[in-house]
């Protein structure tokens, strides 16, 4: 078998064009690699398979395959990965799911020439959908698509649903050969929050890989939420407009969330003296690019913050900070000061990116590399300088490259959160509403400013 497989392996090094590089690993009860990258010189490469030598015990791929795709590194989508053995049984017991995306492509050549090649049996969980239940905001349904590898029909595979490390739920899943079959899990949690959950086939010794018999996923729950949005500059182009990306920010909740219904008032139509603002339904108001509000109004959201009520404030060019200060800088988590330009064409001086995260704090909590990297990559050319010797104790939850704060929190004992950005949220001053991190950080500052 060994002979066979050296023969196999020079012919796949016979196929390949000048230029092409091999990465060769053995494996075997201990795994080899005689290069530490891959290799141009097939002569060199067709040594070592010639001197491979016949070795007692059974060839561990999984051990032998994670240092073969080391030396890819980064051309692995282009490349393929070749794995020429017995194809017995033990030696797929190790190998685990890559976390290269896209993976190289595989082929299996069988020194062994069966005559009648089956697959491993093998029961997959490939994927799992999150869905909101029709009956209620405490339940999520769970779409479980299950993969048969295998040509016999597996019958009744008990399937499990863990919170934590509590079994919740239980069924039983039956699946042609070769196919797939869908399983639908009602659960119910017990609050808002997030939560650890496993979908978990139950162990099998007939089952050729244990590695996709679980599907690991976070699921969060938050109850629905009311924002009543001021705008103080609407436009009728709509990609003008203040509110325009927070808009459509709060439009793409993803599936199995709870819902965030947005109102927007123009500030101008609360401008009379006489003006008053309903807030019954809603729990959080967002003040974006607003100077100015009669007092009546300005009343009523300060007592609505006392019984809980939270605001966001969101900063632009239409602010004048010492008429904003004199308007609202009681609710202020940190009165604004002087405009800041930070980029300027004259003096070459760049804009800020997004530098220091507080991934403690509630709203960005658990997210991901790509979201802190989205944030990151934006740029401000603009933003708020803040009184930070002002007796009002603040929490900065982002911050420019400067160190100067760019969206802060009003410590309260009690009552409503408050929230402030430095910036504004359309792109009139920074391009933070076009990174790829903008509709989650909003969606979680709205919650977040709820109490969700």
């Amino acid at each position: 078998l060994l002979e066979r497989g050296q023969r196999m392996a020079r012919d796949v090094i016979a196929g390949l064009q000048p230029g092409d590089a091999v990465a060769l690993v053995i494996a075997g009860p201990e795994v080899r690699a005689p290069f530490q990258v891959p290799n141009a010189d097939l002569n060199a490469v067709r040594r070592a398979i010639d001197g491979i030598e016949a070795a007692e015990g059974y060839a561990d791929l999984g051990a032998g395959i994670e240092p073969a795709l080391a030396q890819l590194g980064d051309d692995a989508a282009g490349a393929e990965l070749m794995v020429i053995g017995d194809l017995s049984r033990n030696s797929f017991s190790s190998i685990r799911p890559t976390a290269l995306d896209p993976p190289p492509g595989v082929r299996l050549l069988d020194v062994a020439s069966r005559d009648d090649a089956r697959p491993l049996p093998n029961l997959a969980i490939e994927r799992v959908d999150v869905r909101r239940s029709p009956e209620s905001a405490s339940e999520r349904v769970f779409a479980v698509t299950v993969r048969n590898y295998g040509d016999t029909e597996v019958k009744r595979r008990p399937l499990e649903f863990r919170i934590g490390d509590d079994v919740t739920q239980r069924s039983f899943v039956t699946v042609g050969p070769r196919s797939t079959e869908e399983k639908r899990l009602t659960v119910r949690f017990e609050g808002t929050g997030a939560y650890r959950c496993e979908v978990r086939l139950s162990p099998d010794r007939d089952d050729g890989l244990e590695a996709d018999d679980r599907y690991r996923l976070q699921v969060e729950l938050n109850r629905g939420v009311g924002v009543l949005a001021i705008n103080g500059d609407p436009r009728t182009t709509p990609y003008d407009d203040e509110l325009f990306f927070v808009e459509r920010a709060l439009q793409s909740v993803p599936s199995g969330d709870s819902p965030i219904r947005l109102r927007i008032v123009a500030a101008d139509e609360l401008r009379t003296p006489d003006s008053t603002i309903a807030l019954d339904g809603f729990d959080v108001v967002l003040l974006a690019n607003v100077s100015e509000l009669p007092s009546s109004v300005v009343a009523s959201l300060s007592a609505a913050v006392d019984d809980g009520l939270g605001v966001v404030f969101a900063l632009g060019p239409r602010v004048e900070f010492e008429r904003a200060n004199q308007v609202f800088g009681p609710s202020l988590p940190n009165p604004p000061r002087d405009l800041f330009r930070a980029a300027d064409e004259v003096t070459g001086a760049p804009p800020l990116a997004i530098d220091e995260l507080d991934t403690e704090h509630p709203i960005l909590r658990g997210l991901d590399e790509a979201f802190t990297e989205g944030l990151r990559g934006s740029r401000t050319g603009r933003y708020f300088n803040v009184d930070v010797g002002a007796s009002q104790r603040a929490r900065t939850v982002l911050r420019f490259e400067n160190g100067a704060p760019a969206l802060l929190e009003r410590a309260s004992v009690k009552g409503g959160r408050v929230l402030l950005f430095t910036t504004a949220l359309d792109v009139d001053m920074s391009d933070i509403a076009l990174r790829t991190a903008f509709p989650a950080l909003v969606q979680r500052t709205m919650r977040y400013a709820a109490g969700a």
